[in-house]
């Protein structure tokens, strides 16, 4: 189950970090398109592209750092104030699920040797 969650983590951390790009990309692009309509005279199209250009490039910019390293920091740090990491990583606990029901839980695996 573990290799199953770094996987998850792996490929949720990479689609965030391509859309952030994508985010910013875009913003850059916005900004380049400013520069045409401002010489053509259409200074309130040209405000409108920078402004929306600019919005999205720095929030592309912020999602790529907050996905490179402040989730993660994040979390850590919440884990470490609860202290909870350890009791759960001493309990034996790998996983928790919404439902008995959920499809991770291999509860044939789990009650192989209950008596």
């Amino acid at each position: 189950m573990p290799d199953d969650v770094d996987l998850l983590t792996e490929r949720v951390t990479r689609r965030m970090q391509l859309w952030s790009i994508l985010i910013a990309l875009a913003g850059l692009i916005l900004l380049y398109l400013t520069t045409p309509r401002d010489r053509a005279g259409y200074h309130k199209i040209g405000a409108l592209l920078q402004e929306s250009g600019a919005a999205l490039f720095i929030a592309g910019v912020l999602a790529v750092i907050w996905e490179l390293g402040g989730k993660r920091a994040f979390a850590d740090e919440i884990l470490a104030k609860a202290d909870m990491s350890r009791d759960l990583a001493e309990a034996g606990v790998d996983s928790v699920a919404p439902s008995f029901r959920d499809s991770r839980v291999n509860w044939n695996k789990l009650f192989k040797n209950a008596c």
